[in-house]
């Protein structure tokens, strides 16, 4: 196998980019740069210089007949990682994947998740509801149903915190397992479905323990979505990109320590 630098990694996440929005763009279905890559857009014109994955956002809607359609395709290079299509991959976060390409070294949440290649995370953008009090709700209960699916998918383990909330920590464990991961998996989704159109959206989903209020936005946010130069393509980003990312990271434009200026994952990545 052929380890492949940052540059690398980024080149062939670009093509895949251009391989899903290329087809969203045929469906008539709206997406947009998000979380990191956004930033990279807005920042860079292109990635964050140490960054080394892509992200984007699309309505849940558009998010479900995307999916739908990649399910169908067959593709030499590219694949569906999602809960729809793949037993073994848990993630609520879908994936493409460059089936060339291998990553090792993952920090997984649930052991027994598949290894991948070299992807792209499709987030989905949900209805939350009309008041920030619904909304945060919303959020907070679709994160406690997320938190239930691991426990049904991971062994048992002592609590750090003591005897006692390894205790309490028990009927719940055991509950899971009876019940089975996709039944937590299917009542979040079935929870979204049900959301008709509200003035506040929002992404759940993978929110890596970051609070309710930075992941929920005003709905015009993303209403009106505008070309923007990333590498030497054009995707879509919201127009009023600066309340986004000024809600979910402040002062987005100002560069983090020297130190901190590195990937996020933990892998290395390979042509396999």
């Amino acid at each position: 196998m052929e380890k492949l630098d940052l540059k690398q990694t980024q080149s062939i996440s670009l093509d895949i980019l251009k391989y899903i929005t290329d087809l969203a763009d045929d469906m008539g279905l709206k997406y947009s740069l998000a979380w990191g890559t956004l930033i990279g857009a807005v920042r860079h014109n292109g990635f964050i210089p140490w960054d080394d994955d892509i992200d984007i956002l699309m309505p849940r809607r558009d998010y479900i007949m995307l999916l739908s359609k990649l399910k169908n395709l067959e593709h030499p290079k590219y694949k569906l990682y999602s809960i729809y299509n793949k037993d073994c991959y848990y993630y609520s976060v879908s994936r493409i994947v460059d089936t060339t390409t291998i990553i090792l070294g993952e920090k997984k949440t649930i052991p027994s998740q598949c290894d991948c290649g070299v992807f792209v995370d499709i987030y989905p953008l949900d209805y939350m509801g009309n008041s920030i009090e619904n909304a945060v709700s919303f959020f907070k209960t679709q994160s406690r149903l997320e938190l239930l699916k691991y426990m049904a998918l991971s062994p048992f383990q002592k609590s750090c915190s003591g005897i006692i909330h390894s205790i309490i920590k028990s009927p719940v464990f055991v509950y899971t397992k009876i019940r089975g991961y996709r039944y937590f998996e299917k009542k979040a989704e079935q929870r979204c479905e049900r959301n008709v159109e509200s003035k506040l959206v929002g992404c759940w989903v993978g929110n890596g323990g970051m609070k309710a209020e930075k992941l929920i936005f005003d709905t015009k946010c993303f209403e009106k979505l505008v070309l923007h130069k990333f590498e030497e393509y054009e995707f879509y980003i919201p127009e009023d990109y600066d309340t986004v990312l000024s809600n979910v990271y402040g002062d987005y434009m100002q560069f983090p320590p020297i130190e901190e200026q590195v990937g996020h994952h933990e892998y290395e990545a390979f042509r396999i």
